[in-house]
């Protein structure tokens, strides 16, 4: 299970960094077009395209700490479960050990 919450936590990370490197590349698309364009580009249009880019910025940089964030937590829980428990185990195994003796345990 650990494994598991390993490998969904750096698929989750890799899927939203790729997700915001895509926006971002779309909104330098859509600049580039609208910069080429010859003729003047009318006031409200140029006022739009600043609250669109402030827009996709903002909504890019929530999506890549969310998904830094849901990583993190599957990370640090899968790293948990696959090696966090052996101290334990280890410790139970000690304990019985001595107070049973070694001939019960291989």
């Amino acid at each position: 299970m650990g494994l598991a919450f390993i490998v969904l936590g750096l698929v989750l990370l890799a899927f939203h960094v790729w997700g915001e490197a895509w926006m971002r590349r779309k909104a330098l698309q859509i600049a580039d077009a609208l910069s080429e364009a010859h003729r003047p580009l009318p006031a409200d249009i140029r006022d739009a395209w600043a609250a669109t880019a402030y827009a996709v910025g903002f909504r890019s940089g929530l999506l890549l700490s969310q998904g830094v964030v849901i990583s993190a937590v599957f990370l640090i829980t899968g790293v948990r479960l696959r090696f966090g428990g052996r101290k334990d185990r280890l410790l139970i195994q000690q304990f019985d050990l001595a107070r049973n003796g070694p001939s019960e345990h291989p």
